[in-house]
Order: structure tokens, then C-alpha cells, then sequence
């Protein structure tokens, strides 16, 4: 867990990768709350790298809680950090200081939501730098705004 607070950066990845897939991590109380107090220290990070890489900590959290939650190992979210935990934190950094920061995280909340709560064939559109998302059950053409935005359905399995 201390190479988690490492000044480098690829370091810290590497420890919050490792930590994800730790058994021993994920059966301890400890080792969740360090976790979680790891990540809120680095979104109130002055940094503004800092703060996107605690948010791709998250998407990479998020990610490994979906694909264990398919395998049947885990319901809500990884026992390091919980889904509410999850959703909380990156709400909070969507209303980050830097604009781009808060798209990211936005986006990534948003994502989140829509794949906690949606259904096979539900679809979305979100367009980070409006703060604006939209979800629906039929497929149709997404309307070309002149920004950027992320337009997809769940799949049908």
C-alpha cells in the first residue's frame, strides 16, 4: 500500500492495479479504507494531474468491478471500494475546479451509472462539456452536436 503514495506516477498505477486484484487487499477492512482515503487525498491534490489520474484510478476500479461482477465474484463493486463509494467519488470529482477534470469525471460517472442501472439494449448519449446525458431503450442515430460526446448501447447477449 505505500508504493500507492509513491512520487511517481507509473508507480502508483502499478500499485492501485496490483491492489485491485489482491485477494488479501479486497478481504481487509484496512486495506479498503487506506484505499479510499489514498484516492480522496489525491482528487484534493493541487495537482491537476493528480487528480485525473485518481480519476482513472476509479475508471480502472470500475472496470475490474464490472468484469468480477459478471464472473459472480463480487456484487457490489470491489470490496476495496464499493459501488456507492464509487459513484460518491466520482460525482464529487465531476465538480472538479478544472473543467476538463470534471468532463472526465462526468463521463465516467455517467458511464457508471448507465451500466449499474441500465438494461441489454438501453442506449446513451453523453456530451461531457455540456454536463449533459441522456438514456433510452431503443436504438437510434445520435444527434451531431459539433462536440465531443459518447454515444452507445449496452449489448444484447
Amino acid at each position: 500500500m505505500g508504493t500507492r503514495d509513491d512520487k511517481v506516477p507509473w508507480i502508483r498505477d502499478i500499485a492501485v492495479h496490483r491492489l485491485t486484484n489482491s485477494d488479501s487487499c479486497n478481504a481487509s477492512p484496512q486495506c479498503a479504507e487506506r484505499f479510499a482515503a489514498a484516492v480522496k487525498r489525491e482528487l484534493q491534490s493541487d495537482v491537476p494531474n493528480e487528480r485525473r489520474e485518481a480519476i482513472g484510478w476509479l475508471i480502472w476500479v470500475d472496470s475490474v468491478a464490472k468484469l468480477e461482477k459478471k464472473r459472480g465474484r463480487y456484487a457490489d463493486g470491489l470490496p476495496i471500494l464499493s459501488d456507492l463509494m464509487l459513484r460518491t467519488l466520482l460525482d464529487e470529482a465531476s465538480q472538479d475546479r478544472n473543467v476538463e477534470v470534471g468532463d472526465q469525471a462526468f463521463q465516467a460517472r455517467e458511464l457508471f451509472d448507465v451500466y449499474r442501472n441500465g438494461s441489454q439494449g438501453d442506449c446513451f448519449e453523453i456530451v461531457p462539456a455540456l454536463r449533459k446525458a441522456a438514456h433510452w431503450n431503443t436504438k437510434h442515430d445520435p444527434v451531431p452536436v459539433g462536440l465531443t460526446y459518447t454515444y452507445g448501447c449496452i449489448p444484447l447477449v
